[in-house]
């Protein structure tokens, strides 16, 4: 099964993020971040209301690694936002970031 067919069984209802929002101060910290519809940082201090540390990794095969998680934590994933792009001239969109909340 592709990546594309694993994350379409998770299309779970939105999580309480918005409530979460209100809460957040700390989120300020943050300067903008770009190549993401969804500033990750930003993300984590609004549902965890707390500054992440944040690890740089190099070399990942990000769909291999996507459908894995994705496969190994399906029954644990309550919601997911993503972004999908197009390519090198791809006929169809390609999941770029994928936030998984468990």
């Amino acid at each position: 099964m592709s990546a594309t067919n694993k994350l379409q069984l998770f299309h779970a209802p939105a999580s309480n993020l918005e409530l979460k929002a209100e809460k957040t101060v700390l989120s300020t910290v943050f300067a903008q971040r770009d190549g993401c519809y969804i500033n990750e940082l930003m993300l984590f201090v609004i549902h965890f209301n707390s500054i992440p540390n944040f690890i740089n990794e190099i070399d990942i095969n990000c769909t291999k690694a996507c459908e894995w998680f994705a496969d190994n934590y399906k029954n644990d994933i309550k919601t997911l936002y993503y972004d999908k792009i197009y390519y090198r001239q791809r006929k169809k969109a390609q999941y770029d970031d994928v936030f998984f909340f468990i």
